[in-house]
């Protein structure tokens, strides 16, 4: 199968996401077994002192709405929303909101993890204005 746009987009993440090809005993070459495994070194655990940022579960993420200039809203997502809303009034926020400036924070609702604000976002812009307006309560 050509990668074509798909990685060049996505990079790594397009890779990441498809299926290893299964061994002789039906598991996946990345399955960390234990001794002789095509694994990683470690097992697949995570080294005592080695850390890759900050966690995931300790990230706390908001989606948000902001209601801009010609009664159009724009949907985000932020671990600090009033930090972000202030980059949007600055000019250094979202392209949307540089052509279309600001005037109100409509709502802003705690998610919890990014994938969850992320889902959230998605489904908050998939609405009409008069349903993104009753989800904030305006």
């Amino acid at each position: 199968m050509r990668a074509g746009w798909r990685q060049a987009c996505l990079g790594k993440f397009y890779i990441d996401s498809m299926p290893f090809p299964k061994g002789a005993e039906g598991k996946a070459y990345n399955d960390p077994v234990g001794p002789g495994s095509t694994g990683p070194p470690d097992g697949g655990r995570r080294q005592p002192g080695k850390t890759e940022g900050a966690s995931r579960m300790d990230a706390t993420w908001w989606v948000y709405m902001i209601e801009c200039r010609g009664g159009k809203i724009y949907t985000g997502i932020a671990k600090d929303p009033d930090a972000r809303y202030r980059r949007h009034l600055s000019g250094n926020g979202a392209a949307f909101t540089r052509m279309n400036p600001p005037v109100a924070m409509l709502a802003k609702r705690l998610c919890g993890t990014r994938s969850d604000a992320l889902k959230a976002e998605r489904a908050l812009r998939r609405l009409t204005g008069r349903e993104k307006r009753a989800w904030a309560g305006t």
